[in-house]
């Protein structure tokens, strides 16, 4: 392994765990089984992943960018994009897997939303009073295949967070910020006050 390889995501792990296993246990009882088997951290096609793979989805950062709320406070917002591609089914019957997405993907937002993974733990990896979670949107398609097709979606989702000082997340998945402003050796000002909400806007 490179040390290039070393590099961590900790927002991104938790969501995938979140997208994963918090997906699986709101669905599991329906469906007679699990709907997510993988998660993955980067935007793979679907021509790079093996039918032992599928269903999965991946979770990955698409954008960042802040924002200047003035007083020389910021907002970083971060787009996060989570393509979904279930197992393939013939043509003739993509209308019975059609369904499926829009539970899956409901069942992902609320895992997120949530934040936490029933039955598994009671933790807010993202609870800090620091996070919002915004705009959420989803596109349902498929992708065609040499006999068959893959029904899919591809989600996406904002997520905002005030810095005025390092956040000190909870939860396995997460590391703890502290360590990344001592690394980069940045004094935080305790004096500056920036808003916190834990305001969920509806889907827009």
């Amino acid at each position: 392994m490179s040390a290039l390889d070393l590099a961590k995501d900790p927002v991104q792990e938790t969501l995938a765990v979140l997208a994963k296993e918090g997906t699986n246990a709101r669905l599991r009882e329906a469906l007679g089984g699990d709907p997510v088997k993988n998660a993955f951290g980067a935007p793979l096609p679907i021509s790079l992943l093996t039918a032992k793979a599928l269903p999965c989805v991946c979770v990955y950062r698409l954008e960042d960018r802040d924002q200047d709320k003035g007083d020389w406070a910021f907002q970083h917002v971060t787009t996060w994009r989570f393509d979904y591609f279930s197992t393939a089914v013939p043509v003739s019957r993509i209308d019975r897997r059609w369904p499926l997405l829009q539970q899956v993907w409901f069942a992902m937002l609320a895992s997120i939303r949530d934040d936490r993974v029933p039955g598994i733990n009671d933790c807010k990896p993202l609870e800090s009073g620091r996070y919002v979670l915004g705009t959420a949107r989803v596109q349902y398609t498929f992708v065609p295949g040499a006999d068959s097709t893959y029904p899919s979606f591809r989600g996406q989702l904002q997520i905002e967070r005030a810095y005025d000082e390092p956040t000190c997340y909870t939860g396995k998945a997460l590391a703890d910020f502290d360590t990344l402003w001592t690394d980069w050796n940045i004094q935080p000002d305790d004096n500056l006050e920036v808003e916190a909400s834990d305001e969920i806007k509806p889907n827009g």
